[in-house]
């Protein structure tokens, strides 16, 4: 069968016969007064065509004339311009009126003078919107030539553009339209007309050719239907074979086998795709003046009906499902309201669950505080044996454990009624690492596994953060770790990054401080398929044998508090060879402490303020006595509730500070009492404890500290219900650092007077020397001991030695005795530069200088161990080695080795 089109006159013609297109010609505008340019650029340009179009001259002797001409031929693609004629900038005015009045930006603007000192080339350029300068006297027949090419080139490529713009904005407008049908004929009819009408604008350049006639077809069921005609397939009837031969094509595409016939040469057969499936296609015909780039834009509005088809479908079956659940209205109904129901019956059992935990914190408490108050009593009775002493730590053992367990509950109810707040607050973060690596470092001993630190980059001296939360995520991990984990060791590593975000265009870049934080084990791992359960409630997903002492809500707790602060908890594990958990966590970067000076509070103005501490444990009153007698206030101090009411009555204080978990009477009964006492109702209660409840309402008291007691907390609170005017000095952040913490007791009534620091004699300030040479913080510590038992009077000095050891840092001891050593001539020891006289195997070295880059302690210590010294300076230095790894000084240990590689 041969497949042909029938004319109005139902005329036969092969349509694989088709005749060259015509395409129009360039239209070109030459202005200029002179009639013999006018000849020669005819004669030059008489033969010449561009992409198979020949040239159309227009032609102006004045400005007028050319004005004329423009406003009647909007498509001129050059022209040519005299800049003297009329007048001397005649020219230079036609430019002007063609860009700023006819908005004409497509045409190409050639100026040719004769005269170029009037109009010099360079202003032109700079002031005018042309395209180029041309002297006439350069501008032979040759230039001419591929002055106009480039001109036509330049003009073709920007209307291509242009038109490509337009005809993307067209489908940016249409294509909405499509998501609004409702029915399929409508739809499909809109979707030809819309593809054939930008057809036709993408070949607007080329009027001999208009596209008019075109099919679309849907492939469903193994089948494919015709949904939508326009031009000669208006009436398919007519021509049903042609219609017949263009779906067999389409089966053919979708479905495979042979084609009987081909599609004609100016024909576009394209297929809707969804999802990379053929759901239909587009025929059109007469496109042959459509080029590639033509029909990618045809295709990308073919693509949006596509996609508009797929919604359609999903409307129809929406309302088929629509219709079925209309049917089974009742049922619905019914079945809704049941759930309202028992959606109603959770949330009350989950409230009447969240009230009874929270009201039964205090009658768990209470007899629990009593029950680990008397065992803290017996445990201090020194009749008991040793069968009933063990009795009485199985008693706090589980009574601490219960405690814990109830801490845990509370806090989880508190993560699910979404009652959990952050309070950022900036603090100093070196010691608050430094008080969980040496925490954590101490229990890993007492279990025999390594514990070790890496910062992996450097960490910024203060941050923004809460505190107490972010301490709480990293002791839980902490814990696990420890716990889990019976040889080898755990790594707890930190990293930072600064991030720089934008803001308004009006405020500067606000910088921000990306943590990681890194908990790696080597314990004995979980399985996959047991990785999600570790963060459910009450889950430890170990087999029971393996199975510690835990309420299992410790990683859901974490994972919360992490979720809280904007981060994500991950994990990896495997089973029988550890775990590592991850985090990341940002936090605004604390710049007003970078400044080199801060205010700290010496004193307070007004009469002396009495204050009553109680508390059962003396370590904790002594805190608070530390913090606030140098501050000039009266301190008195209770271990329990009954001795404190003595003391109440007694003193008659200020202001109360009491724990709330102590033996005998605890904070809860001593606040009740107080309050029932007329003269004592108004008095100010600030309540304390370590627990990491924060309980509901402070109604029973006027403000509650977590501990460890925060100092800014406690002086704000002090301030403000005490209504106390602070005195303030400055102090250098250098001094800060140094330990220069002694509070000014300005307010005292005996001041007393300042005396100078006493120290040990030089031959034990040089020992102290080369142990901080050495990092031995162990060693100091013992001398430090022995110093203060041997001589009372070096208290100042074995103070300041100590704010450095509770910060391990060593370097900070050197730098404070060296120069009491210097001023008294005493000889430093010099580090070696050239090769010791030791005799440390090369091999050795090596493996040495490999470890401690890596920061491996532990297999530092097990390659001392291999090593036998040959000789006692051998021995020596491998007890440095030793000493440094221990105290995770392993770039010492790559300094120190270096020589010997």
């Amino acid at each position: 069968m041969k497949f042909v089109r029938k004319n109005k006159n139902h005329q036969d013609s092969d349509i694989d016969k088709t005749s060259e297109l015509k395409l129009p010609p360039w239209k070109v505008l030459i202005v200029d007064d002179e009639v013999d340019v006018h000849a020669i650029t005819r004669l030059s340009l008489k033969k010449f065509e561009f992409a198979g179009k020949k040239l159309q001259l227009f032609e102006a002797m004045s400005r007028l004339q050319a004005q004329a001409i423009l406003t009647e031929q909007s498509d001129i693609a050059v022209a040519l311009i005299d800049v003297v004629m009329e007048t001397d900038d005649a020219g230079l005015k036609l430019v002007d009126f063609i860009r700023n009045e006819l908005k004409y930006s497509l045409i190409r603007l050639i100026i040719r003078t004769g005269q170029p000192g009037i109009a010099p080339e360079n202003e032109v350029i700079e002031h005018y919107d042309i395209d180029d300068y041309k002297d006439k006297t350069e501008l032979t027949a040759k230039k001419l030539y591929s002055t106009m090419r480039l001109a036509l080139k330049s003009y073709s490529n920007l209307s291509r553009l242009n038109t490509n713009q337009e005809a993307l904005r067209k489908i940016i407008d249409v294509a909405p339209q499509f998501y609004q049908s409702q029915s399929l004929k409508p739809f499909f009819k809109k979707v030809l007309k819309q593809i054939i009408d930008i057809s036709n604008h993408l070949g607007a350049q080329n009027r001999s050719a208009t596209v008019n006639s075109g099919l679309i077809l849907t492939v469903a069921h193994n089948q494919v239907t015709l949904q939508s005609c326009l031009g000669r397939f208006a009436k398919p009837k007519e021509i049903q074979a042609d219609i017949d031969t263009i779906t067999q094509i389409c089966s053919v595409q979708v479905f495979g086998g042979k084609s009987k016939q081909p599609l004609p040469p100016d024909a576009l057969l394209m297929p809707l795709e969804l999802h990379k499936k053929p759901i239909g296609f587009i025929y059109l015909e007469n496109v042959s003046h459509l080029n590639q780039a033509d029909r990618d834009i045809i295709h990308i509005l073919a693509h949006q009906s596509a996609t508009a088809l797929e919604n359609l479908q999903l409307y129809f079956d929406l309302k088929e499902a629509n219709q079925h659940v209309l049917q089974m209205l009742s049922v619905a109904d019914q079945a809704r309201q049941e759930a309202e129901e028992a959606r109603q019956e959770a949330e009350s059992a989950n409230h009447t669950k969240s009230t009874f935990l929270a009201n039964i914190s205090h009658e768990f408490r209470t007899p629990l505080n009593s029950i680990l108050g008397y065992a803290q009593l017996l445990q201090k009775d020194k009749n008991l044996t040793l069968k009933q002493q063990d009795k009485i730590d199985i008693i706090q053992h589980s009574g601490n454990y219960l405690l814990r367990l109830i801490s845990d509950i509370l806090e989880l109810s508190k993560i699910e009624r979404g009652d959990i707040k952050l309070y950022p607050n900036e603090f100093h973060l070196t010691p608050f690492i430094q008080e969980l690596v040496k925490i954590f470092q101490i229990r890993a001993q007492q279990k025999g596994i390594a514990f070790i630190y890496q910062p992996l980059s450097h960490l910024p001296t203060f941050i923004c953060a809460d505190e107490k939360r972010l301490r709480q995520i990293l002791i839980n991990l902490l814990s696990n770790a420890i716990k889990f984990t019976k040889r080898g060791g755990i790594t707890f590593r930190v990293k930072t990054e600064k991030v720089t975000e934008k803001t308004l265009i009006s405020e500067p870049k606000s910088s921000r401080l990306r943590f990681h934080f890194q908990v790696e084990d080597t314990g004995i791992g979980i399985a996959q398929e047991n990785l999600e359960k570790i963060f459910l409630p009450f889950e430890q997903a170990i087999e029971l044998k393996n199975k510690p002492e835990g309420s299992g809500l410790g990683l859901s707790i974490t994972q919360e508090l992490v979720e809280i602060m904007g981060g994500e908890l991950h994990v990896e594990s495997r089973l029988g060879q550890g775990s590592l958990f991850w985090l990341e966590l940002m936090f605004p970067e604390a710049l007003d402490w970078e400044e080199s000076s801060a205010k700290i509070i010496v004193g307070y103005q007004g009469p002396r303020r009495k204050i009553l501490v109680i508390d059962d444990h003396e370590e904790n009153r002594f805190v608070l006595i530390s913090i606030l007698k140098p501050l000039g206030f009266e301190i008195y101090e209770a271990e329990e509730g009954v001795e404190g009411l003595k003391k109440l009555r007694e003193f008659k204080p200020d202001l109360i500070i009491t724990d709330l978990v102590m033996p005998v009477m605890d904070g809860f009964e001593f606040i009740r009492k107080v309050k029932a006492l007329p003269e004592f109702r108004q008095l100010p209660i600030l309540t304390e404890s370590a627990s990491i409840l924060e309980f509901e309402s402070t109604s029973f008291c006027d403000a509650f500290l977590s501990k460890p007691v925060s100092t800014e907390e406690l002086l704000e609170l002090l301030q403000k219900h005490l209504g106390l005017t602070w005195i303030e000095k400055e102090m250098s952040l250098i001094e800060k650092e140094a330990g220069h913490e002694e509070k000014i007791e300005s307010l005292a009534p005996n001041p007393l007077p300042l005396t100078p620091i006493k120290w040990p004699s030089l031959a034990e300030v040089m020992t102290l020397f080369e142990l901080s040479e050495l990092g031995d913080i162990t060693a100091i510590i013992e001398r430090v001991e022995q110093l203060e038992q041997s001589d009372a009077e070096l208290s100042a000095f074995i103070k300041k030695i100590r704010q450095f050891m509770k910060r391990y840092d060593s370097d900070g001891i050197t730098n404070m005795l060296k120069p009491y050593l210097e001023e008294n001539d005493i000889e430093l020891p010099l580090l070696e530069t050239t090769m010791p006289f030791v005799h440390l195997p090369a091999e050795a070295a090596a493996i040495f200088f490999d470890l401690g880059l890596r920061g491996d302690v532990m297999a530092i210590l097990e390659q001392v161990e291999q090593l036998e010294p040959t000789d006692k300076a051998l021995e020596s230095l491998l007890e440095e080695i030793q000493q440094l790894a221990k105290n995770y000084r392993t770039d010492e240990v790559c300094e120190l080795v270096k020589p010997y590689l």
